[in-house]
């Protein structure tokens, strides 16, 4: 590594990107470097640390929304079992325009239906997309 290469790893280490400083020090190196269009440099320099942030989010999300079952998934959402979603109704829950407007969701029925997986699995999606959700059961 050059020294003149130095200025870039302290701006990076001060913007506290280590993932990217690593990506940085293995392109340099990289034969292929000469290769790449610029943008494509910018997205293979960043992307280590972006899933690294957007992973650390979400698992901070789900941390404070102290959902208990966080094995559930809207992929899994399928009636049958005792279970039966209105896909339309469902659909406009996990649209989440109710959290942009702020708004709270309740949800209440006869028992053994799915209710707590539902939301489960809506406050996990939730999480993923970086709203704070807390879920009470």
């Amino acid at each position: 590594m050059k020294d003149s290469d130095q200025d870039i790893l302290n701006m990076m280490d001060i913007l506290d990107l280590p993932l990217a400083i690593d990506k940085y020090q293995e392109l340099i190196v990289d034969p292929n470097l000469c290769n790449y269009s610029f943008p494509q440099l910018i997205r293979e320099l960043l992307t280590p640390q972006y899933h690294y942030r957007v992973n650390r989010r979400y698992e901070t999300n789900l941390w404070f929304s102290r959902l208990i079952n966080k094995g559930t998934s809207i992929e899994k959402l399928k009636s049958g079992n005792g279970r039966l979603y209105n896909d339309s109704t469902v659909q406009q829950i996990l649209s989440f325009r109710f959290a942009a407007d702020r708004k709270n969701v309740g949800v209440y029925g006869v028992s053994a239906v799915g209710k707590s997986y539902f939301l489960s699995a809506c406050c996990n999606e939730a999480c993923r997309l970086n709203y704070r959700s807390k879920f009470i059961d």
